[in-house]
């Protein structure tokens, strides 16, 4: 549909990701689709290999809902600061009762 609509004219570009799984491991694409300018309509379709950065995506997610219900789950005020800049990244419900 959305290389359709480019095609069409009626979309300027179009992206979207899509899993694409090999027999043995996870594969993740982007996709992305531009026009050709010619009199005779044509487009672009470039894929990209981001089956890393949705790994690495996934890895983040579960170790920051891990750090958070560990952050939930304590009585003791604690925060994570940025060890540069002393800013304070992240706190947990005690520390904002506090």
């Amino acid at each position: 549909q959305g290389i359709r609509a480019v095609l069409a004219g009626s979309q300027v570009q179009f992206n979207t990701e899509y899993s694409c799984d090999a027999p043995t491991q996870p594969r993740w694409f982007a996709l992305t689709v531009l026009p050709l300018h010619q009199a005779r309509p044509g487009a672009v379709v470039i894929h990209q290999n981001i089956t890393e950065r949705k790994l690495a995506e996934t890895t983040l997610r579960t170790n920051r809902d891990y750090l958070q219900a560990v952050l939930d789950s304590t009585n003791d005020a604690i925060f994570v600061s940025d060890a540069d800049t002393g800013q304070i990244i992240d706190v947990n419900q005690r520390m904002c009762a506090m």
